[in-house]
């Protein structure tokens, strides 16, 4: 039980599989963003697994943990913590109304916030689980909604176009780059985007 241990069946080593690797500009890793809507990835028995809960235990935290916190718990589930430790930890998130909504965080946050007001929750765990996160925070575009303010650890979700090529530099100090985005990134089509880089060491800009 729970996400201790070396169960190659465990929640933690599921996740791992699903794993997407970015297409340029530095790459970096994402969780897809269908996977925590994916009632085969993360679903009552799954939570009540990995927290080590029996069925009718605590229903109000497997509820608010598949509805409201599912990228905080697969951030703390991938790390490996006790069941224990990352029960009472959801706990005192839900009473916090600590959510996915409030990602990201800063170090300096989870000195400051209730929400990490715990005990337990050593400086080592707080940095882990800063780093933890940016792994479940791969942006959402849409025609609608693509004015992002991007982190600089914020994964992107872009893939290898499947017959693109880089175009041509625009003016002295852009580049155009064309992209696939990930299907669970993009709602509305089209999939492919051009993005461009300008100046090349300064912010992204996405045209849908």
């Amino acid at each position: 039980m729970g996400s201790q241990g070396a169960d190659p069946e465990g929640l933690a080593d599921r996740i791992s599989t699903l794993y997407v690797k970015s297409h340029g500009f530095g790459g970096g890793d994402f969780v897809p963003a269908g996977c925590y809507r994916d009632p085969e990835i993360l679903n009552p028995a799954v939570v009540r697994e990995e927290l080590e809960l029996e069925v009718g235990d605590d229903e109000p935290l497997i509820n608010f943990t598949l509805t409201r916190a599912p990228k905080i718990f697969l951030a703390i589930i991938c790390r490996n913590w006790p069941a224990d430790q990352t029960r009472r930890f959801m706990q005192h998130f839900m009473q916090s109304e600590f959510v996915d909504e409030k990602l990201p965080v800063s170090l300096d946050f989870c000195h400051a916030d209730p929400a990490f007001g715990l005990k337990g929750w050593k400086l080592g765990l707080k940095r882990n689980f800063c780093t933890a996160q940016w792994d479940h925070l791969a942006p959402v575009f849409s025609e609608k909604n693509f004015i992002f303010r991007l982190e600089q650890n914020q994964p992107l979700p872009f893939l290898k176009p499947d017959a693109g090529v880089q175009k041509a530099p625009q003016g002295a100090s852009s580049v155009v780059h064309q992209v696939k985005v990930h299907p669970d990134h993009l709602e509305d089509p089209p999939l492919d985007v051009s993005l461009m880089k300008d100046p090349p060491s300064a912010g992204l800009i996405l045209t849908i």
